[in-house]
């Protein structure tokens, strides 16, 4: 089955995701040599799409075991759901406990939460409940929200719940228009997002919350994802090692990921074009890229393998824990390195801050991640 195999590329799109978006959030909230019209800025602005790249990823990958488990007709709900209950909710419920510790030993401070002020006890646990029913990236209007990266984990959690039964009903009623039933939901979701962005222009313009996070508003990031995957099963002998389509693929995903940057740090209303149009084709790009990775027959380097495969391994445990580092990491490099705006200690400081970030990733995976994948794995006698 081709979804049982291992991709050292797409490894090394995980890798580079989760750089992006630890990079993302050690720019913001550590100097601000950021500010401005410059092209620095410009390029650290674009890294939270590691976040789009995620999606697709995602999409990518359970999309197409959900296909190809049914087209195989071995497909479980079951066995689908303890799945991806053992791999993300362990190390996300522990996650939130590890929060807890932090606030109430008086470390709230640390992006623990993100509430106007100092959040009381009340309205911390509060806070827990909402992610523990995995709502909070509805509910970001009220700020009730850990650490402000968790509203892409309602997200995704979201899919997980929606996409089997998407699948398996169009399968079962209309095999033949499975890919056309996906594009036709990226098409309505689009024009349903341009109209609430039109009918918005010129007004105060709540992005996070009208249109980043909500599930219903960034289906193409995810389901782009899943079309790229129905195209890898259903078309795989004509496209894997065709060169012809291996160049279209990424010359579509440069032009569509370059282009849509250039075009919104550009235009001026930049979050109305990112709501628009910019969402619709970081997602198209970051597809054509994953599917590229899929089927492209190059060998990584065996330090780059090794590295790339070490970060994928990591990159959700790092993603629940990297900003819990970013405030004591910088008060370290504030204290101990005394030219703080040159571009020499700001790159030092995040070297500083990736290597904190992945040995306190690797204690926390070590002790949740992989005991919970291991006993997944006894539950269905998978190979380790």
């Amino acid at each position: 089955m081709l979804f049982k195999r291992h991709y050292p590329w797409l490894d090394l799109l995980r890798a580079v995701a989760i750089i992006l978006v630890i990079y993302r959030h050690y720019a913001g909230r550590g100097f601000k040599m950021v500010a401005g019209d410059s092209l620095f800025s410009d390029i650290t602005l674009w890294t939270s799409s590691g976040v789009e790249l995620f999606f697709a990823l995602s999409g990518f990958l359970i999309g197409g075991q959900i296909i190809e488990g049914l087209m195989k007709e071995n497909f479980s709900f079951k066995v689908f759901f303890i799945k991806r209950f053992w791999r993300i909710f362990p190390p996300y419920y522990v996650s939130l406990l590890v929060v807890s510790v932090f606030f109430f030993a008086g470390l709230e401070d640390w992006n623990v939460v993100a509430l106007p002020g100092n959040a009381t006890s009340g309205q911390f646990l509060e806070i827990v409940f909402v992610h523990i029913l995995y709502i909070q990236n509805y509910l970001v209007d009220n700020y009730l929200r850990l650490p402000s990266t968790y509203w892409s984990l309602a997200v995704e959690e979201q899919f997980y719940l929606t996409i089997p039964f998407v699948l398996f009903l169009t399968y079962k009623y209309a095999r033949k228009y499975l890919f056309a039933v996906i594009m036709s939901i990226i098409a309505a979701q689009f024009i349903y997002r341009y109209g609430v962005a039109y009918s918005l222009r010129g007004e105060v313009f709540r992005f996070i919350s009208v249109f980043q996070t909500p599930l219903h508003m960034r289906l193409d990031s995810l389901l782009f994802g899943v079309a790229a995957a129905y195209i890898f099963i259903r078309f795989n002998d004509r496209i894997c090692n065709n060169g012809a389509v291996r160049f279209s693929l990424l010359a579509l995903a440069v032009v569509t990921l370059v282009g849509g940057a250039a075009i919104e740090f550009n235009s001026p209303e930049p979050e109305y074009f990112r709501s628009t149009w910019n969402f619709m084709l970081m997602s198209l790009g970051f597809s054509a890229l994953t599917l590229w990775a899929a089927i492209t027959p190059l060998k990584l380097p065996s330090p780059l393998k090794l590295i790339s495969g070490y970060l994928a391994k990591l990159s959700y445990t790092i993603y629940l824990y990297h900003l819990l580092l970013v405030v004591p990491v910088l008060g370290f490099v504030y204290r101990h390195l005394m030219v703080i705006d040159s571009g020499i200690t700001y790159f030092i400081g995040f070297i500083i801050y990736s290597a904190a970030v992945v040995v306190f990733s690797t204690v926390l995976y070590l002790m949740v991640d992989r005991p919970s994948m291991n006993y997944r794995k006894r539950l269905f006698r998978e190979k380790s």
